[in-house]
């Protein structure tokens, strides 16, 4: 018996990482930009209830590494306990790409960055996981500060990645990323994801500089107005 329990033990440990981790990027994208990025073959579609920018993720991250990620590998995502949170879900961390499962997007980010969130209290469980990211998008929402910057959707008028930066750090107080695509066929860049960073109390700090930064400087970057049903 005791055998049989020190081995159970042994394959719950070997089925774990070190969550060890210095701070948080809370990752927003911006829908209509995720569907121009979506290739041929897939089906993107931006939910009618998604006004906004919409959650990538929270992710825990080592200064200076990427990760940590997949944190425990006997860990299993049941969207049946996160039942109550689906339709604010849907419409504030939505799954464009209908040709999946509705719930995917949100296994994934549970499986690779929300196993490695277990040891803050407040999201010991993927309920808490969930549930904590949303109250931080409510609170840290990228399209209010855009707003309140002056910043708002246009096909016609593109901003300096500096500019978007420096008008975000103005009313956050902390200094963002910004991560762009740029579309060859039109030669235009459009905004893609902004990330603010957080200590683990959830206090937003700035973010480290990146080595490489996916805005082109001479280019012109646009946040692409909505079309109805991309």
């Amino acid at each position: 018996m005791y055998s049989v329990t020190l081995l159970l033990i042994c394959i719950g440990l070997s089925a774990r990482v070190d969550a060890d981790f210095d701070y948080f990027l809370f990752v927003q994208e911006w829908p209509q930009t995720v569907c121009q990025m979506a290739k041929v073959d897939e089906r993107c579609k931006i939910p009618v209830n998604c006004t906004g920018w919409g959650i990538h993720g929270i992710w825990p991250t080592q200064l200076g590494k990427e990760g940590p990620n997949y944190c425990n590998a006997s860990a299993r995502f049941s969207w049946e306990a996160i039942d109550n949170l689906t339709g604010e879900l849907m419409q504030n961390w939505p799954n464009c790409y209908v040709s999946t499962p509705f719930w995917s997007f949100w296994e994934h980010e549970y499986m690779k960055h929300g196993t490695c969130c277990t040891g803050i209290s407040s999201m010991a469980t993927e309920y808490d996981f969930f549930s904590t990211t949303l109250q931080l998008y409510h609170k840290h929402s990228v399209y209010n500060i855009l707003q309140a910057s002056g910043i708002y959707p246009s096909n016609s008028t593109g901003y300096q990645a500096s500019v978007i930066t420096d008008k975000i750090q103005t009313i956050t107080s902390t200094k963002p990323l910004l991560y762009c695509y740029y579309d060859k066929f039109d030669q235009i860049q459009m905004l893609q994801q902004i990330v603010l960073c957080m200590d683990k109390s959830f206090s937003l700090i700035d973010c480290p500089e990146e080595p490489h930064n996916s805005c082109y400087t001479n280019k012109p970057v646009y946040y692409p107005e909505r079309v109805p049903n991309s």
